[in-house]
């Protein structure tokens, strides 16, 4: 990791600061202090694998990992940033699990809808566990794919 010359703040080479948004590439100079620090923590947690996430205080491991407006706003909030496709993507992919779940409880003998509740609670915890790293993945990395 490459460090500031303005705040010394670390920043992937490339990719510019996000302390202070000195030398910031692919306009990641537009985001919010929350945002910049946000990027910073998965930068501090080893990047999109998150290999060094356990050296990082749990409040600090939260706010890298965890989006609130993603739990509540789900697919809108995802595509309000720009990732419709991923908000496509996790939809469909939420369905059709919930879709298989219900048709092998069905086939054990379980009443139908039986999976419903969990996956309304799940639903918006995957969306606000995948939205920090997916949008860090599409300003710094670029990769605005489907997944």
């Amino acid at each position: 990791m490459v460090r500031c010359e303005h705040c010394n703040t670390g920043y992937s080479a490339g990719n510019g600061c996000f302390g202070c948004g000195h030398d910031l590439g692919r306009g990641l100079e537009a985001l919010s202090p929350a945002w910049r620090r946000r990027f910073a923590l998965i930068e501090q947690a080893g990047g999109p694998t998150f290999e060094k996430i356990r050296t990082l205080p749990l409040r600090e491991r939260f706010r890298a990992a965890f989006n609130v407006w993603a739990l509540f706003f789900g697919p809108f909030y995802f595509m309000a940033k720009g990732m419709w496709k991923r908000a496509i993507t996790l939809t469909v992919a939420l369905i059709g699990s919930n879709f298989a779940v219900n048709v092998i409880l069905a086939a054990m003998g379980a009443p139908e809808g039986a999976a419903d509740a969990a996956f309304h609670a799940g639903g918006p915890v995957t969306f606000a566990a995948v939205c920090n790293l997916a949008y860090y993945k599409a300003k710094v990395l670029g990769d605005w794919g489907w997944w």
